[in-house]
């Protein structure tokens, strides 16, 4: 193995460097088969997840890209743009490198795109102070959200009934929507027990896949696990991020552990799977990350963990379940 985990679970099976410029975002198709990665210069890498071969590269200079999100189909990725003049969001067809739509009505920098997993809608916020609903099939927006603080961080629940947005600080709470009842507002407010000052400002929202628990991600390091059913914070979890990089974390693909990157490039993860979490993690994984991982996704379908400073590594167990996929 190139490099493995503390404990010996999981070891690093690829690894691809794309130095110097960092990887923003990365999603893995809902089949399972295909990675993407975006990187600041506007680079998007299509990875064969069954094939060892090189990725296939497109290259999206004009208007860069950030945030991306296969749609429903393997071959269609949608990702707002990274430039400072542009605000749109675009689909992309990773086949021919073909631009597919455009969704214009952000007036500033798009910070979070969520798409539903049981409908074509999709969600995004913003620094603008505005949360959007969209349908993949339409330009227009369909629904519009305003007065929130910035940026807008974003996710569907795992049925797609639900929405939870956390704008600005942790200290604004987190709100849940029904996505048929937008205009009712929020049915529930998550809440970290406090004095109500700034802990860190908000950087992502995940939820498990069994939709019991969500992770709110700041930018102090400090990470905050909610029980969803219950509101209850269920506990903080934190890492090193002393110059507030955008790191990533993502839930295990049956819920019962979470994987959070560190600023100096390390994994760490809990085992979520009790009642009570532990604050202290169960394993650090050390990798070939030099910098702050800024991404961590499972595979939906197989056994792999990919993660992603400037490069992106590839994980794989050496143990069966490590990603919760048998």
């Amino acid at each position: 193995p190139l490099m493995s985990s503390e404990d010996g679970s999981v070891q690093i099976f690829k690894v691809w460097k794309n130095e110097p410029c960092r990887i923003n975002s990365m999603d893995f198709a809902a089949n399972g088969e295909v990675l993407a990665t975006a990187s600041d210069d506007g680079t998007l890498l299509i990875y064969n997840c069954l094939y060892e071969t090189d990725p296939k590269k497109i290259l999206c200079k004009k208007f860069g890209l950030a945030n991306i999100k296969f749609t429903h189909h393997p071959t269609a990725i949608l990702g707002s743009s990274y430039q400072k003049w542009d605000n749109s969001i675009r689909s992309l067809s990773t086949h021919d490198n073909v631009y597919l739509r455009e969704y214009r009505g952000h007036s500033d920098q798009v910070t979070s795109i969520s798409i539903s997993p049981s409908s074509d809608m999709f969600v995004s916020g913003g620094y603008d102070n505005t949360v959007r609903f969209w349908d993949l099939r339409s330009t227009a927006c369909k629904a519009l959200m305003t007065g929130s603080h910035s940026p807008n961080m974003v996710a569907f629940d795992p049925s797609g009934a639900v929405v939870c947005v956390a704008s600005g600080g942790i200290e604004n709470g987190v709100n849940l929507y029904n996505i048929n009842n937008l205009e009712k507002g929020p049915f529930n407010t998550l809440r970290v027990p406090g004095d109500g000052k700034t802990i860190g400002g908000v950087t992502g929202v995940r939820y498990s896949g069994n939709g019991d628990m969500l992770l709110v991600i700041t930018d102090s390091g400090d990470s905050f696990l909610f029980d969803v059913e219950s509101g209850i914070l269920k506990r903080k979890l934190s890492v090193k991020n002393e110059h507030k990089s955008l790191l990533g974390a993502t839930f295990s693909i049956d819920s019962t552990q979470l994987f959070m990157g560190s600023e100096e490039g390390f994994i760490y993860s809990w085992d979520v799977s009790g009642e009570s979490v532990s604050a202290e993690p169960q394993s650090k994984w050390a990798g070939r990350h030099a910098g702050p991982v800024a991404c961590i996704e499972c595979n939906p379908c197989f056994d792999i963990v990919a993660s992603s400073c400037s490069n992106t590594c590839v994980w794989m167990p050496t143990t069966v379940g490590v990603a919760g996929k048998n």
